[in-house]
């Protein structure tokens, strides 16, 4: 029977290079991978521990666009407790919401081969890596964000949970909301229920509320000189990491929560349950369950998968950060 030594000869590598590709190791090229896999393939090779395949099925991996995200944390952590329960494990990958470096983990991803890959994408434009990794017989679920549209995407309702936002801060008085979002979101459905809940509740739209925060370290003085500047009596924020950035340059120039400044995040966490901000809350048990789900799905049904879209819905948790200026 053909080993390792066999391999490498035949695959003219090296037999430690032979086990790299065995074992999943994420280093190793796609074509280097190939030519290993093809000798083994001739020589009859069958690996001892029941068939790659088998290992392969057993990986899920996920690309995620931010590691400072909470929710994204928090989200990786319940999912991977439910992938062990059904014998799988998961592996995380960061982009910091660069291009160059999204692109590198897509491509690490498809030279690694997993069952499944989960991906939050940070731009539209890796469609030909998706093809790649799709050829390769890899389903891909876009979570949070639906930019290719030739893939199944699991999205939370950005629609409705600013519009509700929105809808409370008008109730309590406020007219003036400013609208926060991260430097590498595309804003497309929340800027649109931003805009419809104002003008129901017949409040103009004002372009310079909605801002755009860069990736940059300064980002704490760019968005204390916007407070200043624009004076918002109420802001909301795409995330808890733009909420606490909000929170900490508040403090730093004497603006008090809510009397100054009333806040809303788009994501909850604990922290903020802690601190009383008002935030659109999502389960992330159910949301990883609901994932979970879907991937188990996509292993063994991925031709029905194929155009699957679900937008979850969600809840707007009222706390003590919100000034009511009709009293």
């Amino acid at each position: 029977m053909a080993n390792y030594k066999d391999i490498a000869r035949v695959a003219n590598v090296s037999t430690a290079t032979v086990s790299r590709v065995f074992n999943n190791n994420l280093r190793i090229s796609q074509e280097t991978r190939d030519i290993v896999m093809e000798a083994a393939q001739k020589l009859g090779y069958i690996p001892k521990t029941g068939a790659t395949e088998n290992k392969r099925l057993s990986l899920i991996g996920f690309v995620i666009s931010d590691s400072n995200n909470s929710f994204f944390q928090q989200l990786a952590s319940q999912l991977e407790q439910f992938l062990q329960s059904g014998n799988c494990s998961l592996l995380v990958t960061y982009f910091e919401s660069d291009t160059i470096a999204e692109r590198n983990c897509l491509e690490n991803m498809l030279s690694l081969q997993p069952a499944v890959l989960l991906y939050i994408p940070g731009s539209n434009k890796n469609g030909d890596i998706l093809e790649k990794i799709s050829a390769k017989g890899i389903p891909v679920l876009q979570l949070f964000a639906n930019f290719y549209k030739e893939y199944p995407a699991y999205v939370v309702d950005d629609y409705h949970s600013i519009f509700q936002a929105i809808n409370l801060l008008i109730s309590n008085g406020h007219r003036n909301i400013a609208l926060v979002e991260n430097g590498h979101s595309f804003i497309s459905q929340k800027l649109k229920g931003y805009k419809d809940a104002l003008e129901a509740n017949n409040v103009p739209f004002q372009e310079e509320l909605v801002f755009t925060l860069p990736i940059r370290m300064d980002r704490d003085r760019i968005l204390k000189k916007y407070i200043q500047k624009w004076k918002p009596t109420a802001l909301i924020t795409s995330d808890s990491v733009q909420m606490l950035l909000t929170m900490k340059t508040c403090k730093r120039i004497g603006i008090q929560i809510p009397d100054d400044l009333s806040l809303i995040s788009i994501d909850d966490s604990d922290w903020l349950e802690l601190f009383g901000i008002t935030a659109v809350h999502v389960s992330h048990e159910e949301m990883a369950y609901d994932i979970y789900s879907l991937l188990m799905k996509l292993m063994k049904q991925p031709e029905e998968m194929k155009h699957f879209y679900y937008v979850r819905p969600v809840q707007l948790v009222s706390r003590e950060s919100i000034k009511n200026f009709r009293m």
